[in-house]
């Protein structure tokens, strides 16, 4: 892209806004160090779920789909900086995909997923320990911010995959954030992900995730973008930002 005394400015100031989450990141693993106070919330299936934070470590255990779904309803319903921890491979729905990727039949046997983060966004931090989620089903052309997280915003996620989902909305979709204003970090995708516009394996490529997927390749990190409109993969290609107010 074309190197202009505006566009050099949002690089820095993009620059800036990593470090700066960098450094929340950071305090937020001290601050946190204290243990979390136990939180009651009713899932989707009308139960109640207690999440606890047994090891003392300030993040919340989760181990199985009814925590998860816990763990979402307690962030969309106001507890948005909490933390969490998984501590297993957490199996939402079996099967929920194809051998070619397309969905194993019409969804309506599957468990439907809740995004983390509605409203003011994730601003904790969420620590897949490497484990995956799987059988994540979402499908829902009206809506946007469809993905495991609606929106980061200044919280971390890392070292979680997303498999064996199926994930369909309308905009700002992704696998692991339609919305990401924090970090993301060791994540992946291997699932099927449909939208109309800004569709993502793992971030949606949005205000913030063009930008930060062109510096991300810049500092030699391998960044794969993808998009269901040729138009706008053609002007990447060719060094135009099609985001309007954001400088080429």
């Amino acid at each position: 892209m074309k190197k202009t005394r505006n566009g050099m400015r949002i690089t820095g100031l993009l620059l800036t806004m990593v470090m700066l989450v960098a450094l929340l990141g950071a305090f937020s693993l001290t601050a946190s160090a204290a243990a979390a106070e136990d939180i009651s919330v009713t899932i989707d299936t009308g139960a109640s779920i207690t999440l606890k934070d047994t090891d003392g470590d300030g993040a919340y255990e989760i181990g199985n789909a009814d925590e998860l779904y816990a763990f979402a309803a307690a962030v969309n319903g106001g507890n948005t900086a909490i933390n969490g921890e998984l501590t297993a491979n957490i199996v939402v729905n079996q099967n929920v995909l194809k051998d070619d990727g397309t969905l194993n039949g019409d969804g309506s046997n599957f468990r439907v997923w809740t995004p983390i983060g509605i409203g003011l966004g994730f601003m904790g931090i969420f620590d897949g320990n490497g484990h995956t989620i799987s059988g994540l089903y979402l499908n829902d052309d009206t809506r946007d911010g469809i993905c495991l997280f609606r929106e980061i915003n200044f919280g971390t996620v890392r070292g979680v995959g997303v498999i064996d989902s199926y994930i369909r909305g309308r905009e700002l979709v992704g696998g692991i954030a339609g919305s990401n204003w924090g970090n993301v970090e060791y994540c992946y995708n291997v699932g099927t992900v449909v939208g109309t516009r800004i569709v993502a394996g793992v971030v949606g490529l949005g205000y913030v995730g063009l930008p930060l997927a062109v510096e991300k390749a810049k500092a030699g990190f391998k960044t794969i973008g993808f998009d269901v409109q040729a138009e706008k993969v053609n002007m990447v290609n060719e060094g135009h930002n099609y985001i309007g107010d954001v400088v080429d």
